[in-house]
């Protein structure tokens, strides 16, 4: 199938290095003009990939590095 939006919640919160990223690559190709991801994490390195993010800090929602095209 061909969602719009995949939504994935620490998707990879319990997996080793070596399998976070391979997850990681999966969603990026997955991303295209017609489909937005949306991923939660805390692992900066992740986080820094995207192409926008979003920090929530004392209930506060804070945008760090909108690249909006």
């Amino acid at each position: 199938n061909s969602p719009k939006i995949i939504l994935a919640d620490e998707p990879t919160g319990s997996l080793d290095i070596k399998n976070a990223r391979e997850v990681f690559k999966i969603l990026f190709k997955l991303k295209n003009i017609n489909r937005i991801i949306i991923f939660a994490t805390h692992n900066r390195v992740f986080a820094n990939m995207a192409d926008c993010k979003l920090e929530i800090i004392d209930g506060n929602i804070k945008a760090i590095n909108a690249r909006i095209k």
